[in-house]
């Protein structure tokens, strides 16, 4: 089995880190929707009742399918559908100067973070892994085990 150079492997340690930075995102943004939908199902439920509404929202059984993989992703603002190219992490940010291709509104800052803050420590670690695998290589190899003459 062939050894995968250093920078390869530090190179696919961050985009991990990245990936899975860009899915905490989705779930920072959609799990307190999908919770509160659900509590006002329950409260609906135990109501017997249609689902409250706050008379901005439209009643939860009228809304379309919320989860963490559907609806794409859209602006806050405008509700643009955001495009696979304009959801690469970090670079989609940087090549759009933070602003929505549709409305221009700022993008929240919190989006490139919190993938770079994913993407940064898979990296540190994969550095030290890679660090003291190769401290203990040398030590082997300076320090050969002994062979039994028989």
């Amino acid at each position: 089995m062939q050894a995968i150079e250093p920078a390869t492997a530090i190179a696919v340690a961050v985009l991990l880190g990245l990936m899975i930075g860009s899915f905490l995102n989705v779930v920072i943004h959609r799990l307190p929707i999908m919770m509160e939908r659900e509590w006002q199902r329950q409260c609906a439920e135990l109501a017997a009742q249609a689902a409250p509404t706050t008379g901005v929202d439209p009643p939860v059984s009228t809304l379309e399918p919320f989860s963490l993989v559907a609806p794409r992703s859209r602006c806050p603002h405008c509700g643009r559908q955001i495009t696979a190219i304009e959801n690469i992490p970090i670079l989609s940010y940087l090549l759009l100067r933070g602003r929505c291709k549709g409305c221009g509104q700022a993008i929240s800052l919190r989006y490139p973070l919190v993938e770079a803050i994913t993407g940064i420590p898979l990296r540190t670690l994969l550095l030290k892994v890679q660090k003291k695998s190769h401290k203990e290589s040398r030590s082997r190899s300076a320090n050969p085990p002994l062979s039994r003459a028989g």
